[in-house]
Parts: C-alpha cells; structure tokens; sequence
C-alpha cells in the first residue's frame, strides 16, 4: 500500500456524499417485497424511496439515480431519518403544538411540490423540432462540438499534509517528469485520485464545463501531446497534468445536436409554464396585518433593525446620516 494511503482519496472531476453504509439482513429483506433496507427496527419501502426521488427536480432525476453510491447515501440518511422519528415517538414530541404546526407547513410544502411538478409535466404541446429547426438554421455557427482532450494528471492532496508540503511534492514530480520519468508510472505511484491511479493518471474526453476551472484551464491551455502543465492548485489539491491529445471543436450538423436542443427548448418551454402560472398567483393581491406584521421584527430576536425607507420616500431623504 502506498505510504500516502492515509489520505482520504477523491476524483478531483466528482465529489460524493459521505457513505454512511447500510447493514441489512438481505435474505430477509427479499421476502420481504416492498422493503429496500432495513436498520435499528426501521425500514425504507420501495414506495417510500419512490416519494423522496420526486421531490428531486423532474430534470435533475435521471443523473441523481445513475450513481449507486448517491442511491445507497440516500437510503442510509432516510432510515436515520426513521430512527430519530421513532426515538421522537418515544418521548411523546408528536404531540406538541409546534410539531402539529411543523407537519403542517411539511404538507403544505409538498404540496405545492406536487402542483409545481403537476404543471412541468403537463405544460401545453410545443413544437420543439420546428423550433430546434428554426434556431439552427438562423445561426448554425453557434452550434459547435467542444473541444476535447484526454489528459494524465497526478494528484497531491492538502488533507493530509500542509499546502506548502504538498505543493513542494507536486513540484518535485513534474521536474521528475521533465527529466524523462513516466508521468503514467509516477501517477500510479504517488497520485492521490483514487478515480485514475490505477489508470497512470488518465482521465478520456474531458469537456469544458465537466471540471473544477482551474484544472480545466490548465487541460485545455496545452494542445501537444507530452506538454506538461505548471502545478496547479484546485480545491482538491495540487495537480501535475499531462497532455495525451487534444481534439479541437468543430461546428455540429442538425442531427448531431438535434435530440439535445429540443430537450433543452422543452424544458425551456415547461419552466416558462411554470414560472408563468407562479406569477399569476404571486400578483394576486395580498392581505396583511400591519400591527402584527411589525410585531414579528422583535419576536424572534431583540436586535436592533434599521426601517427601511418607504417606496414614496424621495430618494435623497434615504440617503441622510
């Protein structure tokens, strides 16, 4: 094992959530139909799971499941959630008046969540293809395959040393590069991205916008295969990055982005519904308690609060010491 393993390794291209791993009885639970994972006498069902996936966005879905570790974190943060309900049970806090007030907000938020879905999924027809159509053929120009490049990088992490340490390692490396050493060989070896070690370091048809900027900027500033980057710091740590290849953009035909504009034009047209039926109700005019209303600035805390200026307040009283 490499004597840097103490450090806790991460993609410097993707973050996942902290595991909080999942013990269950898996024969038992398969007898069991609806029951995905069960923990301290609590359990998640299937329909259950199906409930917390749709208070994600309709458009976000797709990539959320497509991760089996966001899946399983997941579960794992809703059977917590079962426990300390069912630790709350114990002590009688389902009946106080400020869970009664707390459950009913809770509904009335999922709810609308429910309505504001309602609405996406049920947005008048549209014409996205004669629309995709129309924008391409105005300005096919600013339809373009990106850039690509495929990129060994090696990375040294800040958690487990100081900055000055980790760059002074980093460092040390890209000279061991510039001498003639393998970059694939170095990275297997020191590289702290558990993601491509194994690999020699090397990440395949990165994008822009598919990275943290500055590893992004230094990737896609080189262009000659074996030309080496300075040591660049990200959030992660510090990077030496090597380049394998860089793929220039070009523009695109109609049927290369074709599929993509239309659901990006869909969506646009979906949201616009939405967001059109929600002002509808935000312009509908609007009641209020003024004595109680000024009474919540002091309720919640004694601090002192400034008056804002009225609306029909010139603007050079506003602006007096």
């Amino acid at each position: 094992m490499s004597r840097y393993s103490r450090c806790l390794l991460t993609s410097p291209l993707l973050a996942v959530a902290g595991m909080l791993p999942l013990s269950v009885l898996a024969a038992e639970i398969a007898a069991t139909s609806d029951v995905l994972a069960r923990r301290g006498g609590q359990e998640i069902t299937e329909s259950e799971t199906d409930a917390r996936v749709h208070e994600i966005p309709l458009q976000q879905r797709a990539n959320f499941v497509d991760n089996a570790e966001r899946i399983e974190t997941m579960l794992s943060q809703m059977l917590l959630v079962e426990q300390m309900a069912a630790e709350a049970r114990k002590l009688g806090l389902e009946t106080s008046e400020k869970y009664r007030e707390a459950r009913k907000l809770a509904e009335q938020r999922q709810l609308a969540l429910a309505y504001q879905e309602y609405l996406f999924e049920n947005a008048p027809p549209f014409n996205a293809k004669a629309l995709a159509e129309e924008a391409y053929a105005a300005a096919p120009e600013d339809f373009v395959v990106g850039d690509a490049v495929d990129v060994r990088h090696i990375l040294i992490k800040t958690d487990c040393r100081s900055p000055e340490a980790a760059r002074a390692l980093a460092e040390s490396l890209r000279v061991r590069v510039l001498k003639g050493e393998s970059m694939e060989e170095l990275a297997r070896k020191y590289s702290e991205d558990d993601v491509t070690a194994a690999e020699g370091g090397l990440y395949r048809d990165l994008r822009r916008g598919k990275l943290v900027k500055p590893f992004e900027d230094a990737a896609f500033a080189m262009d000659t295969p074996g030309e080496l980057s300075a040591v660049t710091e990200t959030p992660y740590g510090y990077h030496v990055i090597e380049m394998v290849a860089h793929r220039q953009g070009r523009q695109a035909s109609f049927e290369e982005i074709r599929e993509g504009l239309e659901a990006q034009l869909s969506q646009r047209h979906q949201q616009r519904y939405l967001r059109d039926r929600s002002d509808r109700l935000l312009n509908m005019e609007t009641e209020g308690n003024p004595e109680r209303l000024r009474a919540l600035r002091t309720r919640y805390g004694s601090a002192e609060i400034v008056e804002p200026a009225s609306a029909a307040q010139p603007a050079a009283e506003t602006s007096k010491p």
